[in-house]
């Protein structure tokens, strides 16, 4: 009697553990309402985190004088799309301004002109 008791425990210590962890894995489904809030809460934090690497290229170019695609990218360990698409909102925020060609194109903070070196002499 007491093997059969015993083996009867074990099954059911075992039994509550596998559905234990198969319940974790799929939880209660969520109200519709709780779905939108976790879906504005995901939105909220990748604005802000597009906001935040904006500034820090902002910060640089304030203490540069000057960005380009490059330096963003190596700021903020970003693609050249990403990075182009960074600057591209700051320029029409009117935070940055573009200046050159295509191949040598580069941003100065709004209002912010540079001093040619040539010129300055």
């Amino acid at each position: 009697m007491g093997t059969i008791s015993l083996l009867t425990y074990i099954i059911a210590v075992t039994a509550a553990f596998v559905i234990g962890r198969m319940s974790m894995k799929h939880p209660i489904p969520l109200s519709m309402y709780e779905l939108q809030e976790l879906r504005k809460e995901r939105t909220n934090s990748i604005y802000q985190r597009i906001e935040k690497s904006k500034n820090r290229i902002m910060d640089f170019a304030l203490e540069n004088g000057t960005v380009t695609n490059d330096d963003v990218e190596d700021l903020l360990l970003v693609s050249d799309s990403t990075a182009g698409r960074y600057l591209y909102e700051l320029v029409l925020e009117g935070r940055l301004w573009r200046r050159g060609d295509s191949s040598s194109t580069h941003y100065i903070p709004a209002g912010y002109e540079l001093v040619d070196e040539d010129e300055a002499v």
